[in-house]
């Protein structure tokens, strides 16, 4: 950020907010593209990440709008209930030995980290697992920091899909939060409202 902004011993003014994102956002897609190299696993890694991140942009730019105060939806994390015994990665070990490998690297190198998991909304047996992506990554994206809402996984099969075919799933979940009625939030930009 500093070399960008041309920073030496003499300065005195603030880095700008142009400068300092243009920074960020480089950083983290550097970050994201160190992934394919990533061993073992990296280019499926990589795949994941980046089915992830553009259907996280593609809802955050053209999709519905949360009903309870008209504002865009930020899917950053993964939840997903389930009433069966043992953790997610015991599940998915049951289901699919090879989803279960790549879900255990995607979290022990951190491009996506477990958030603790809770006891579920739908019954006490039930337990929620959530997975967040890394906020080091959401600027390359052209993503926030913010995180509102999760991309709710409605079976460990839906877990094997973003694991495995991680685009069939962004397909998906663009689908369910699509809007194909209405314009994107940026559609009046520059249009003149009458009054």
């Amino acid at each position: 950020m500093c070399q960008r902004a041309g920073v030496d011993q003499t300065t005195v003014t603030q880095i700008s907010h142009a400068k300092q994102h243009e920074a960020m956002v480089d950083v983290s897609r550097k970050l994201a593209a160190a992934v394919r190299d990533y061993h073992p696993y990296g280019p499926e890694i990589d795949r994941v990440l980046q089915a992830f991140g553009k259907m996280a942009r593609n809802v955050l730019v053209e999709g519905s709008l949360r009903k309870t105060d008209a504002q865009p939806r930020r899917l950053y994390h993964l939840e997903m209930t389930t009433m069966l015994p043992g953790d997610v990665l015991d599940q998915l070990e049951a289901v699919n030995p090879q989803a279960s490998a790549l879900a255990k690297q995607l979290l022990r190198r951190s491009v996506f980290h477990p958030l603790a998991d809770s006891r579920g909304k739908e019954s006490p047996d039930s337990k929620t697992f959530r997975w967040e992506m890394r906020p080091m990554f959401r600027p390359g994206f052209g993503l926030s920091l913010l995180k509102d809402d999760y991309v709710d996984v409605k079976s460990i099969d839906e877990l094997v899909k973003f694991l495995l075919e991680p685009h069939l799933f962004a397909e998906l979940i663009r689908h369910r939060y699509k809007v194909s009625s209405s314009p994107d939030l940026f559609s009046d930009e520059g249009a003149v409202r009458e009054n």
